[in-house]
């Protein structure tokens, strides 16, 4: 009787052990898993947690786009980006003289054309020596790359509508510097360790 007490209590301690056993072997596999991969999923000092930096103003697409429709430029002051200004400006003095010259030279044309149908002096008329057939190609001519010019204004001025609100979009995102992506050796990590590269990406 003495034996089968003795036997039960032996029984009793071996099933509340591996109870135990089961219970803490997966959470030092865990750990050990997570040694051997060498990354720790919590640092030891709160300081050590990165912190995101929000940038000191937000900028909102909405009024960027609205700003750049009533005032080519203006978007891009609020967008702080200055050195734009200038470009969207220049581009409109460019294309404004262009179209300028050809649409004088279209309309000089023109009143040639009209002075030869009524019968005029030509000599008072620069291109009165020019037959007409001449004097049509070179108003059509004209005309066509003003009419071009004033398309690629109103495509300037998209332009800089939608310069001025994707930058305003992605003023939001860290776009500096501090940025870096490189290539460092490693070991595999698993049963097998293996010489390898690993490819980093650092955003701080």
């Amino acid at each position: 009787m003495r034996q089968v007490n003795v036997f039960l209590c032996w029984t009793f301690l071996t099933v509340v052990s591996l109870a135990n056993a089961q219970e803490t072997t997966p959470q030092e596999a865990d750990t050990v898993s997570i040694q051997a991969d060498g990354n720790q999923l919590f640092p030891d000092n709160i300081e050590d947690i990165p912190l995101i930096e929000t940038p000191d103003r937000i900028y909102e697409p909405r009024k960027a786009t609205m700003f750049s429709a009533v005032l080519p430029g203006l978007g891009q002051a609020y967008n702080r980006r200055y050195w734009k200004i200038p470009l969207v400006y220049g581009g409109f003095v460019a294309l404004g003289y262009f179209i300028n010259f050809n649409h004088e030279f279209y309309q000089e044309f023109e009143r040639t054309l009209v002075a030869r149908a009524l019968g005029e002096d030509m000599t008072a008329y620069r291109f009165g020596q020019l037959q007409e057939a001449t004097l049509e190609s070179r108003s059509n001519r004209f005309q066509r790359d003003r009419d071009f010019l004033i398309i690629l204004t109103g495509m300037l001025y998209m332009l800089n509508i939608v310069d001025a609100h994707v930058d305003a979009h992605l003023r939001g995102f860290d776009i500096s510097d501090e940025l870096s992506m490189q290539f460092k050796p490693s070991m595999g990590g698993g049963d097998i360790n293996a010489p390898g590269l690993s490819l980093v990406i650092s955003f701080r």
